[in-house]
């Protein structure tokens, strides 16, 4: 059934009131009532209605005063407005225009003319809804670039300046997901809470289906913009109610200036977001855009660039580092790495290059060729050297949530004729959280099909103990910032013992990770590490080192 339209009546007369709800009864409209000007307002943006009917003559203001400021509100600016009025004069018509009205209604009202003038109103609104998100009610994008663009006009007339804020919500995937779904007026409402926070110049508040948020604060300097941004941020680091529950969140904010950062609505909206961006692992943080981070900028889009024919121009290269056994110190697997030799910046790590392929897709093919060369390598080592051993390969989020990786991987297994058991993929603790019941039936495919699986980074991402002992995992690898001060400190120290333990419950392997030092090695040995991997034994190295130390064995006791 399609959803009947909802008319707002503003009318003080009880008699006029009448009159209007018998014809658009019979239409089948929703109706709804005002009796004055403040009434009206509050209820244009209470109930959203499709149409406002308005009475010229109002007791607290008259009906262009309200048209006026329905439409300098950005929520309800594009509200169609019939002003119903006993002033048949030229005068008062134009001045109705000004005011913003779309249709005029003169009294004594004709019914079949107020059926088509509504109907009419109401067909020439549907463009109206493209410009808000149906969910939650606000703004999209377009309608906040419109704002925007209308506000710099505005500026010639005044000279004040504004600020434009783009903020990315913690759990911003799942907060999209739920809101697509669910019509939460509660959640949204605590949300708002948190932008308002009793700024009267807090003018427009946006929302994306991407799952970020824009606003405008009016007559803003830099100093009354980022203490806008610290309001924001403690408000968001209390937990927001949903359901019969609540939600943590967390939030990064960037920040562009009119008219420093930006001449049209859509270069200030892209600035504020390009300066949220910078800090990726930061929980909580506020950046301002600038010139230094323009330039980065470009220089990201050029690295991403060039990422892009890095694998055409083989400039990959693939580095190993051994994983020893700590009971007798035998080599028992590789850690495939990838390096860049590029032309352009040298010889580079992946913290240089995989957080941009990250950021423009290109993880995807690059980590299909890490999969593609790795298994390649142990084919070599295995029917040219008569080498067994097992090589771990890390796999992006990204990477995991692309359809077709069980069956790329199961494909080079077969055409490098290489046992699957053989093959370690490794997930991080975020990529498997994303989505849960998704994640646990890829990794049951896996290890249906004789895959090893490992943990990597363990302690540092969001995986509880409820779901991991879910996961088909054979192995969790402990993360080197515990392990780098294990020995010193007693935290970490704690940490690494309780996961150790937490491993061999569930009957999973315990690699440590980082391990550069004597004495940790000691250490881990003491309390029942299996594996461990770190410069201590050795640095990652090229395939011929590496086949070096598989065939001699240096460590072994």
């Amino acid at each position: 059934m399609a959803e009947k339209n909802c008319v707002l009546i503003v009318d003080d007369s009880l008699a006029g009131r009448n009159v209007l709800n018998a014809i658009l009864k019979q239409e089948g409209y929703q109706i709804e009532f005002a009796v004055d000007g403040r009434e009206a307002l509050e209820k244009s943006i209470e109930l959203k209605p499709d149409l406002v009917l308005l009475d010229v003559m109002l007791p607290d203001m008259d009906g262009f005063e309200v048209c006026s400021m329905i439409r300098d509100n950005p929520y309800t600016s594009l509200m169609p407005v019939i002003m119903v009025t006993a002033l048949d004069d030229r005068t008062s018509k134009l001045e109705g225009l000004r005011s913003g009205a779309d249709e005029f209604l003169s009294k004594p009202l004709d019914a079949l003319e107020v059926k088509a003038r509504v109907s009419t109103v109401l067909k020439l609104d549907r463009f109206r809804r493209l410009l808000y998100d149906r969910t939650t009610g606000l703004p999209n994008e377009m309608l906040f670039v419109d704002y925007i663009d209308n506000r710099m006009i505005k500026r010639s007339e005044t000279g004040l300046g504004f600020a434009v804020f783009a903020i990315k919500l913690s759990n911003s995937m799942f907060l999209n997901n739920y809101l697509s779904k669910i019509n939460d007026q509660q959640m949204m409402q605590s949300l708002l809470k948190n932008f308002q926070n009793e700024q009267v110049d807090v003018k427009i508040i946006s929302y994306n289906r991407e799952g970020y948020f824009t606003v405008l604060l009016n007559r803003a300097e830099p100093d009354k913009a980022f203490s806008f941004a610290e309001e924001l941020i403690l408000a968001f680091s209390r937990p927001v109610k949903y359901f019969e529950g609540e939600m943590l969140l967390s939030c990064k904010i960037g920040i562009s200036l009119y008219p420093e950062n930006g001449s049209t609505g859509n270069e200030l909206i892209n600035n504020a977001r390009l300066a949220y961006e910078v800090n990726h692992n930061e929980k909580f943080s506020i950046r301002f855009f600038d010139q230094d981070l323009e330039i980065t900028c470009k220089e990201n889009v050029e690295i991403a660039a060039n990422l892009y024919n890095a694998i055409d121009k083989k400039e990959f290269i693939l580095h190993y580092q051994p994983q020893v056994r700590v009971d007798n110190r035998e080599i028992i697997g590789i850690e495939a790495l990838i390096r860049w030799d590029s032309k352009k910046y040298g010889f580079v790590f992946p913290d240089f290059f995989i957080p941009r392929a990250e950021e423009n897709g290109t993880i995807i093919s690059i980590g299909n060729w890490v999969i593609e060369d790795s298994m390649r390598y142990l084919a070599k080592l295995t029917q040219t050297k008569r080498i067994t051993i097992n090589v771990s390969i890390n796999v992006s989020a990204l990477q995991f949530d692309d359809p077709c990786l069980e069956s790329k991987i199961s494909n080079l297994v077969k055409a490098f004729e290489l046992d699957p058991e053989r093959i370690k993929i490794e997930l991080t603790e975020s990529a498997i959280m994303v989505n849960h019941n998704e994640s646990l039936k890829k990794m049951r495919v896996l290890k249906e099909k004789g895959f090893k699986l490992s943990i990597d980074d363990f302690g540092t991402g969001q995986a509880s103990l409820a779901y991991l002992k879910d996961y088909p995992v054979d192995e969790i690898k402990i993360d080197k910032a515990f392990i780098r001060n294990f020995v010193n400190q007693k935290v970490d120290y704690e940490i690494v013992k309780h996961i150790i333990e937490l491993a061999h419950t569930l009957n999973m392997i315990a690699v440590a990770e980082g391990v550069e030092e004597e004495v940790q090695v000691t250490l881990l040995e003491d309390l029942g590490c299996d594996v461990i991997q770190g410069y201590y034994f050795s640095r990652p190295v090229g395939e011929n080192e590496m086949s070096q130390l598989l065939v001699t064995q240096p460590y072994r006791k």
